[in-house]
């Protein structure tokens, strides 16, 4: 019976050990944990100021986007206009070169009434 007290001693011992190694290795996992929960909280906010960084350079690049098309828009218009213009002053020429009907004198001067 001695012999069985002693084995059994022996195996609580052991077990203690093996038991206080587990407690060693769940502490050190813990403190991994921790330290990968805090690398994922400074990654969320790297991530959160990425994101609002891009979202700024798109709304940013959409503005510059429409100000060019406006800029075309509005070279497009002048050229438009300049054109318009030219064909009115042929016209007005054409109109007052006194080789047209008598009606086209009234034509005339409504056309230069209504480019001035």
């Amino acid at each position: 019976m001695s012999d069985q007290r002693i084995i059994s001693q022996a195996n609580l011992v052991y077990i203690e050990q093996n038991l206080a190694m587990l407690r060693q290795h769940a502490q050190a996992m813990s403190h991994q944990l921790n330290a990968v929960e805090q690398e994922v909280e400074v990654t969320r906010g790297e991530l959160e100021k990425l994101i609002s960084e891009f979202l700024a350079f798109v709304r940013e690049d959409r503005k510059m986007k429409q100000l060019q098309l406006a800029e075309t828009r509005i070279v497009k218009i002048r050229q438009q206009i300049e054109k318009d213009r030219r064909y009115a002053v042929a016209l007005n020429n054409w109109l007052f070169s006194g080789s047209n009907h008598v009606n086209s004198n009234r034509l005339g001067q409504n056309l230069s009434m209504r480019l001035a």
